[in-house]
């Protein structure tokens, strides 16, 4: 048996470019300040995530107010599924398509709108775990808020 390990999880995290780890390390040793607070230790940090930003935001070719950070997956989820809320609550959408496959996070949520009347569509994916768009195209119409697919599965890869 090879005592060499092979790391099969990438879609969940995967290891950090050295260029990320060294700058990480270096505004957490010289970096400590809360970037919520008015305080000069603050200020620094808030400068810090407002060029990290900008630079996304570059690379993206959006604006830098488009760019929003959150903590992980869970909550990048439930933000955007808030913001279809909103939607459907202003009466603009009513409903939302998700696949049969999504992450857990998406899953509770959708029973949580299904629980508070909001029409959930679920596309189904084929064996492969990949939703055919004509299935997709066939749910679409103009009171869709969101569709919510994700691009790689943690189980099919």
């Amino acid at each position: 048996m090879s005592n060499h390990l092979v790391y099969m999880d990438n879609n969940a995290t995967t290891p950090m470019a050295q260029e990320v780890i060294d700058a990480v390390s270096d505004v957490e040793r010289e970096v400590y300040g809360n970037a919520s607070s008015m305080h000069s230790f603050g200020r620094v940090a808030s400068a810090l995530v407002d060029k990290a930003r900008i630079s996304i935001a570059n690379l993206l070719d959006c604006e830098a107010s488009e760019v929003v950070f959150t903590s992980g997956a869970s909550e990048s989820n439930n933000t955007v599924f808030m913001i279809a809320k909103k939607m459907i609550d202003d009466g603009k959408k009513r409903r939302i398509i998700t696949s049969t496959i999504e992450h857990p996070s998406i899953k509770a949520t959708v029973e949580y709108f299904k629980k508070n009347n909001i029409i959930v569509d679920l596309v189904p994916v084929d064996k492969y775990g990949i939703v055919k768009i004509k299935d997709l195209r066939d749910l679409m119409s103009e009171d869709v808020a969101l569709v919510s697919v994700m691009t790689a599965n943690n189980e099919t890869g």
